[in-house]
Formats: C-alpha cells, sequence, structure tokens
C-alpha cells in the first residue's frame, strides 16, 4: 500500500511539472516563405562641391588603444527596435540585412559564417523571427521587438578564430537560456578600413526552442531578466573574456577588457557613432559634421596617448630604479681563487675522555679534504693518533655539509645474564667523523645553551612569584574565617 501510495504521489508531481511545462512554452508552426531580396542599387553620384577623392576614406586609429596595463577595449553596441517607431517586419528586415550573401565572411571551404538557433537556412531564421515580432506586438503597445548587436572582431586571426570567439560568445549569452538568435561576421567593405571585421547578432527576448521546420515552442512571456544595464555590462565582460581566451590559443599575446577608456586611465575620448547613411555619404564624399569630428578627436587621442606612453614609460623606469635600489646586490669580494692560498689551519689537541683510553681503537687517521666550493685552499695535513691525545681535523669552508656516523663497539659475549648490582656498564661508542664539521659550531652551541638556561632561570622565577602572591592573597582570608 505504501508503494503505491508514493508511486502514484510521484506521479501526480510529475504530471503537474509536465502542465506547468506546457503553460511555459506555446507550440506555432509557420508556413515557409520565400525570400524576395532587392536587387543591388548602384551608389548614387558624387555633387558637385565634394570633398577630394582621397578624403572620402573615413578616420581610423594607427593602431590599438592600449591601456598601461596592455589590455585592449572591445567594441560591443547594442540597440533595440521598439513597436512604437519601427515598421511592421523589422525583425525579418534585420535578419534579412545581417545575411546577405555580399557582406558575409566564408571559411576556407566556402560555406558562409551563420550561427543560428532557430533555423537551418535564411528562410526559416526569418519566419522565426517574423513570428517573434508578430507575437511581441500583440502582447504590448511598446514592446522591445528585436535587438541589434554589432561587436568588432580581430582582423589578424584566422577565420576560424573569428567564428570561435562569435561561437563561443552567442552560446553562452543566448543558446544557454533558449533565447533567439541569429549571428553573421562581415568582411570589410572594398571603400572601408581593411581592419574592420565584425559581427552582426540579432537576437530577441522571448525564448524559443526549435522542434522541427519551420515548427518552435515559444515562450508566453519575456525574459525581462536579461534586459538592462547590468546585463549589457556582463555581456561586454564575456565578449572579452572570449576574445582573449581565442586570442590566446592562437598565438597572440593579447588582453581585451570591457571597461571604458576612462575606467582603464585613458584620457582619449569615444567616438561618435555615424550609422549606415552617414557613414555611406562620407564615404561618398559629402561633408558630415560627426565624421569630421571623429576625425578631429582621433588625431587629439592619439597625441593623449603618444604623452601618456612616455609618461608610462618614466613612471616604470621610476619603479625599476626603486626596486633595484631596494634590492642592490651587496659587492662581493673577490673569488677566492684570485687569493693566495691560505696557510694550513693548526690542529689543536683534543683530551679524550679517561673511558675511553683502555678503548683498543683510537681515532682513525683523516684522509685529506679537498672541497671543490673553495679550490684555492690547500690540502689539511695528515694527524697521527696519540695514545691519550687526539687531534682534531682541520676546520672546513663556511657552508661545508658534515654528517656524524656512529660505529658502535661489539657487544662481550656472556654466557649468563649478571645481575643489576654486578652488571658492568657497555663500553662507550666510537665517534668518527668523516667530513669535519663547520668552524665555530662548539661556541654557537655553548650560547644556545646558555639562552636556555637564562629562559629556564626565568621561568622559575616568575613561577616563584605566582606561588608568593597566591600565598600572600589567601592569608588576609584565612585570618578573617578565624576571627569569625
Amino acid at each position: 500500500m505504501r508503494d503505491t501510495a508514493a508511486r502514484i504521489h510521484y506521479l501526480r508531481e510529475q504530471r503537474a511539472a509536465d502542465r506547468a511545462i506546457e503553460r511555459f512554452w506555446r507550440r506555432f508552426f509557420a508556413k515557409p516563405q520565400g525570400i524576395k531580396r532587392r536587387a543591388p542599387q548602384p551608389s548614387r553620384k558624387r555633387q558637385t562641391g565634394t570633398m577630394p577623392a582621397g578624403s572620402t576614406k573615413l578616420p581610423a586609429y594607427q593602431g590599438a588603444v592600449i591601456d598601461r596595463l596592455g589590455r585592449q577595449g572591445v567594441f560591443v553596441a547594442v540597440r533595440y527596435y521598439g513597436s512604437k517607431r519601427a515598421r511592421i517586419g523589422v525583425a525579418r528586415r534585420l535578419v534579412l540585412y545581417i545575411t546577405r550573401p555580399d557582406a558575409l565572411e566564408c571559411d576556407d571551404d566556402g560555406n558562409p559564417t551563420i550561427l543560428t538557433n532557430v533555423g537551418e537556412d535564411v528562410a526559416e531564421q526569418a519566419t522565426a523571427f517574423d513570428l517573434i515580432e508578430t507575437l511581441a506586438r500583440s502582447s504590448r503597445g511598446n514592446a522591445k521587438v528585436v535587438f541589434s548587436m554589432v561587436v568588432n572582431l580581430p582582423h589578424d586571426v584566422s577565420p576560424q578564430a573569428r567564428r570561435q570567439i562569435l561561437e563561443g560568445f552567442c552560446a553562452e549569452a543566448f543558446g544557454l537560456h533558449n533565447l533567439p538568435y541569429v549571428a553573421t561576421i562581415h568582411t570589410p567593405p572594398p571603400e572601408g578600413d581593411a581592419r574592420n571585421f565584425h559581427a552582426h547578432i540579432a537576437f530577441a527576448l522571448r525564448p524559443m526552442h526549435r522542434l522541427g521546420s519551420h515548427e518552435w515552442d515559444v515562450a508566453p512571456r519575456l525574459a525581462t531578466e536579461f534586459d538592462g544595464e547590468a546585463r549589457f555590462t556582463y555581456l561586454r565582460a564575456l565578449f572579452a573574456q572570449t576574445m582573449t581566451e581565442v586570442t590566446q590559443a592562437h598565438g597572440k599575446n593579447r588582453v581585451y577588457t570591457h571597461l571604458s577608456n576612462a575606467a582603464r586611465g585613458l584620457r582619449a575620448l569615444p567616438l561618435l557613432p555615424l550609422g549606415p547613411a552617414l557613414t555611406q555619404a562620407a564615404r561618398d564624399g559629402d561633408i558630415v559634421g560627426a565624421n569630421e569630428r571623429n576625425r578631429q578627436r582621433i588625431a587629439d587621442n592619439e597625441a593623449l596617448l603618444a604623452k601618456d606612453r612616455a609618461r608610462w614609460r618614466a613612471e616604470r623606469k621610476v619603479e625599476r630604479d626603486a626596486i633595484d635600489a631596494r634590492y642592490r646586490p651587496i659587492s662581493l669580494p673577490p673569488s677566492r681563487a684570485a687569493l693566495p692560498p691560505s696557510p694550513p689551519l693548526e690542529a689543536k689537541p683534543v683530551i679524550v675522555p679517561a673511558a675511553m683510553k683502555g678503548l683498543p681503537n683510537a681515532l682513525p687517521e683523516f684522509a685529506p679534504v679537498r672541497t671543490s666550493r673553495m679550490p684555492g685552499l690547500p690540502l689539511a695535513a695528515r694527524t697521527q693518533a696519540a695514545p691519550n691525545i687526539q687531534r682534531r681535523p682541520p676546520l672546513p669552508a663556511l657552508g661545508e655539509p658534515y654528517r656524524i656516523a656512529i660505529d658502535p663497539a661489539p657487544l662481550p659475549v656472556m654466557k649468563a645474564m649478571p645481575s643489576p648490582s654486578r652488571r658492568s656498564n657497555p663500553p662507550l661508542p666510537i665517534l668518527s667523523m668523516d667530513v669535519p664539521i663547520r668552524s665555530g659550531w662548539s661556541q654557537r652551541m655553548a650560547d644556545i645553551l646558555l639562552l636556555v638556561e637564562q629562559a629556564l632561570a626565568r621561568r622559575a622565577e616568575r613561577q616563584a612569584r605566582k606561588q608568593r602572591e597566591a600565598a600572600r592573597r589567601q592569608r588576609p582570608a584565612a585570618q578573617d574565617i578565624s576571627d569569625g
């Protein structure tokens, strides 16, 4: 019975979850439609009084704007088309504009770079965004129908690297949350800057999941949590991080940042956006005020950047000089090899304890010691063992390691275990040093023992003082009790 009740409860919960999912998604099927592209129109003739032919090129920086930390900024521009001002069909027109064949970048096999999660071909993608626009306009009068994003891509990497940048960014920014998007990479126009590789992304904030050909599940509400200044700041940071990872993986030592020029400590002013119409007018030779102001701003910004680079170099030099002055290496004396050979060290006698005088084996002879660290020192003289006085070996160089080996004497063979009263003390072990000890070691050990003795004396004095204070505090209390 309990198993049956638990199974019924589990099935009810599953059914409730399925109904919640069904209420979240609404299934739509759109009839396939063809694409009618307008024929490319020839560019209009230049009017009289235009600028010379050499001045029609748009102003641009000579190189990347790099701050003191070696970071480059990214260009991310986002705008949306609302239902009040945009004409009907704006989402479809945006998809057709960014997927036009004459502007797409192709890979080595000739396939254009188009990334999306709403359709396999351009017709299905345009139909999906047409459905998104219909649902947005029917939900509210001032709805945000579709968003358009333009990002700049590096020009000195391969087309596969640019595709990896765009693919990684779109998958995490939109595909992970079922937000519909269409992303393409455009090559620089023939009359523009050859470095102007950029990507267009059309996306919406209504979740959509593709089921089949021209069939989607669409959420009944907008994902408004993905709208706002904080969300777009996160998208800028995500795009900068993706560009940094991909370019470094392809051998470029670069770091991109989402921060503005002012946030990076640069005095360069941002350029004014022109838009497609003013950009084409400036390329055709017309005088555009925003374009001329951008030309002047670029000249001023490059002059400011040159001054900033000179100031940064001077500040780095001051920092390096301060570090060198702080960690200046100590002037060492000349090499020991250049010094005259040192005289042999005098061997001092060693007093052997009385307990060791009767031992048959005295300290062995010490072979001459030569160390590779001080090649200038002469060989130490041999010392012969004396019956009662042993001589120490010559002192080694500073830093020479030492080792003490203990060779215990063989135990005597006894027929029976003697009693504790008659047990004789075993002979002391013989200490043989195969490598000499460093000089001054005995003096340092004596100093250490003296410090330990002083510390123990101070500790005993503190304990005695505490005991006297405790006895003094208890004496009045005992008198009061006796008086009562």
